[in-house]
């Protein structure tokens, strides 16, 4: 079995400080990251009002084979977030049951997979949240190796350890740690722009004036 680990240091934020995060919308993350660095569509909640928040762990395994996920089972801290680069391929799960289980009992933060799952209806009991990008009763294979605390690539955005993950019922999205303050702070003026627009809506103003749209131009049709 072909498994390695990459030596990782990254700065650990305070509790105090992901709290900021966990009001943050991964639309308004996304908005202000120029619409960059959120996953792709098929990576979703396994059922509706899951949210995570946490900074990232990563594993990158071959098609189907989850055995470098169970080794990072044993070196993942206690509300980071699990990320595995499984290159989209949904034929075999290499998530269910009994690791989920694991991990709620480790304290991890959420799962990300770019792969598979199964063992859905029982998932959905548990407080674990879970974003997959396919489901599967095929199992996976073992021995195929992969690699821990690397770059990867999941949901068709680049992402290495330390870096922040949010998810809920939009997706997810990925905040590079270096310009985490940034985002941050442009997430939160966004949200309080919104909220002004929300109000102006409820006043009673027409779209065209909240949203200063010009008048559109009549053009003659006929021959």
């Amino acid at each position: 079995m072909n498994i390695v680990r990459s030596q990782v240091s990254f700065k650990r934020l305070k509790d105090i400080e992901l709290s900021k995060w966990q009001k943050i919308p991964t639309s308004i993350a996304g908005d202000s990251m120029n619409r960059q660095n959120v996953m792709s569509s098929r990576i979703s909640s396994i059922r509706e009002g899951m949210t995570l928040c946490g900074q990232a762990r990563t594993v990158s395994v071959t098609h189907g084979d989850n055995s470098a996920i169970h080794a990072a089972l044993t070196i993942i801290n206690k509300g980071e977030i699990l990320v595995v680069e499984g290159g989209g391929f949904t034929d075999r799960a290499v998530w269910g049951e009994l690791m989920s289980l694991s991990s709620i009992h480790i304290g991890l933060g959420g799962v990300v997979i770019d792969g598979a799952i199964r063992d859905l209806g029982d998932l959905k009991k548990m407080n674990l949240p879970i974003f997959a990008s396919g489901r599967t009763a095929a199992g996976p294979t073992k021995g195929g190796g992969g690699r821990i605390d690397i770059p990867i690539s999941c949901g068709n955005v680049s992402l290495k350890p330390g870096d922040i993950i949010i998810g809920d019922d939009d997706g997810v999205a990925v905040i590079p740690f270096e310009i985490q303050n940034q985002i941050l702070l442009s997430s939160e003026e966004k949200i309080i722009y919104e909220k002004k627009i929300i109000k102006k809506i409820k006043d009673g103003n027409t779209h065209k004036d909240i949203f200063d749209i010009k008048d559109i131009p009549i053009v003659n049709d006929d021959n």
